[in-house]
């Protein structure tokens, strides 16, 4: 009968194949005592135990060149590794050990939400690595979520529930190790894989539970890190759009401006000047200089949006027209207001005849529009513009979207300026208790309510 495994004795014995200088000690017996974990189930001697470990460390000389490890830790610990996820591998859920653990490596190691394992997009990766096809319905037993658990069980990251939207972590080696020893192929479609669950399973309103939003975002940059270029070229683009539209919908307009700068020129870069991702990358660029009172910049953005959605899609297409509502709105924040209204009237009726008059970016023409009229002094007709708004947006999106109080706040300004202050100021109280319950009491939005709020009961 096979002596059982040591633990304790395979973690002293493992770093004496260690150097103490590199640090990585402590570690490295770490990963020993869950590599020993993971086999003690197995008919293992301490000494067969350490052959194997040994014999791991001889399997990366093909899977990964000692020229890697520029560290001088990285080889003992992918060779805790391999012998963890060996055992690991050959566990039910059976195959899926290793797909599971390279998907984690490639995020945050900090965290990221459980529910990423539930999503249809890792159903259809866990299949692949199944040889199945695709199919309707969840995967056999919950393929994603079983191999979740036996990373856990084995230790090789950790799923716990009251970490919140961090609730599934891996150790920054265990995931270093992890990417060392994974083929590039393999590591495109686990880029791929990746990107489509973080965007299946980001919440569609920006304004709600900002802490999930902010993991979401940090997993997307961490994963940005480790593709590189595969996230574009694998189609994967689309999750960093959606981290700097949630930047922006959340009112962080610094930190989009940096973001979206860095994205277009990156865009730019792989997929040329004229590609529509590279020009929504300028559009979404020029939003966020609007938000951070850069408008000259971005209508320097703008005037060339229109100028190539003109030239590439032609006068009256709804993206051409979109453009032009983006410019007219900046023509307005420098003064220009002429030039923004005649803009504007063409935007809202080009939006009516195109898309129909119920349509958001038709609605939201109608409220650049009536902002011009205001400023112009055209009271009247800015207030009856923004009262249709108003009961449009209550209609078809409900009381409490954020558009729909910021169509109310609008509301009560006009109000303000044409002199009735009772309608204004319970107009804008209301503006004010929505924005902070919504959006929170720092957002741009709820600021600038307060700020109304505040000028019409000094007025």
């Amino acid at each position: 009968m096979s002596e059982s495994v040591d633990a304790d004795h395979v973690a002293e014995r493992v770093s004496e194949l260690c150097d103490p200088a590199t640090g990585a000690v402590a570690y490295v017996e770490r990963a020993a005592v869950v590599g020993a974990a993971g086999v003690q189930e197995m008919p293992v001697s301490s000494s067969e135990y350490l052959d194997l470990f040994t014999d791991s460390t001889r399997r990366l000389d093909d899977l990964m060149p000692r020229g890697a490890d520029t560290e001088r830790y990285g080889r003992e610990v992918a060779a805790a590794l391999l012998l963890s996820l060996d055992a690991a591998q050959k566990s039910v859920p059976v195959g899926l050990a290793a797909p599971a653990l390279r998907l984690a490596a490639v995020l945050d190691p900090a965290g990221h939400p459980r529910t990423l394992w539930a999503s249809a997009s890792l159903d259809v990766h866990m299949r692949a690595h199944r040889g199945e096809q695709a199919v309707s319905g969840p995967a056999p037993a919950g393929a994603a979520r079983s191999a979740l658990r036996l990373l856990h069980r084995y230790g090789l990251l950790t799923d716990d529930a009251r970490n919140g939207a961090r609730a599934v972590q891996i150790h920054a080696l265990t995931a270093r190790a992890t990417l060392e020893i994974t083929p590039p192929t393999e590591l495109a479609t686990t880029v791929q894989a990746a990107a489509d669950a973080l965007v299946e399973i980001w919440p569609e309103a920006d304004h709600m539970n900002r802490e999930l939003h902010a993991v979401l975002r940090a997993n997307t940059d961490v994963l940005h890190a480790h593709a590189g270029d595969l996230l574009w070229h694998a189609d994967g683009g689309h999750v960093l759009y959606r981290a700097g539209l949630n930047l922006y919908n959340t009112g962080l307009y610094t930190a989009a401006t940096t973001y979206w700068q860095r994205l277009a020129a990156e865009s730019e870069r792989l997929l040329g000047s004229e590609h529509p991702d590279t020009v929504s990358a300028r559009v979404n660029l020029a939003a966020s200089y609007w938000q951070s009172g850069r408008t000259q910049e971005a209508i320097g953005i703008e005037e060339r949006v229109v100028a190539d959605r003109e030239r590439l899609l032609g006068s009256e297409h709804p993206d051409t027209v979109s453009a032009r509502m983006n410019l007219a709105v900046s023509y307005e924040e420098v003064g220009r207001v002429q030039e923004a209204i005649g803009m504007g009237e063409r935007v809202v009726a080009d939006s009516e005849r195109l898309l129909g008059s119920e349509h958001p970016d038709t609605v939201r023409a109608r409220v650049n529009l009536a902002v011009s009229y205001g400023r112009a002094g055209r009271v009247q007709e800015a207030i009856g513009i923004e009262e249709q708004v108003v009961a449009d947006r209550e209609r078809l999106w409900g009381s409490e979207h954020p558009d729909t109080v910021r169509a109310r706040v609008n509301l009560a300004a006009s109000y303000g300026r044409a002199g009735r202050m009772q309608e204004a100021i319970g107009m804008g109280e209301r503006g004010v208790a929505d924005s902070e319950r919504l959006l929170g009491p720092d957002h741009p939005d709820t600021v600038l309510a307060r700020e109304n709020l505040a000028a019409m009961r000094d007025e």
